[in-house]
């Protein structure tokens, strides 16, 4: 569930890949960043609920994810709200 969503979510114009690794708890990336910057992916993830680095997901669609995909979240204080947002490999 989580790994689909993640993944679909990472996928904007240029990404030729993106891959999650549930172990490692990282998202594999190959993208034009002409296309599409890391920002706009991050953004994308957020969006669904995903807390990425520095970068919180949206509160909404965490709560409505499965319990399966719930996660220690980030404090509020220490990131940036889905909306105010900027290892991956970029090609031109």
């Amino acid at each position: 569930m989580c790994k689909k969503r993640i993944e679909k979510a990472a996928k904007l114009p240029g990404v030729s890949a993106a891959t999650w690794n549930e172990d490692t708890q990282k998202l594999n990336l190959t993208y034009n960043n002409k296309k599409s910057t890391l920002e706009d992916i991050k953004k994308s993830i957020a969006h669904v609920g995903h807390d990425v680095e520095n970068l919180r997901g949206d509160d909404k669609a965490y709560a409505e994810l499965h319990e399966c995909c719930l996660y220690p979240r980030l404090e509020s204080s220490n990131a940036l709200p889905a909306a105010n947002v900027g290892n991956a490999t970029s090609s031109a």
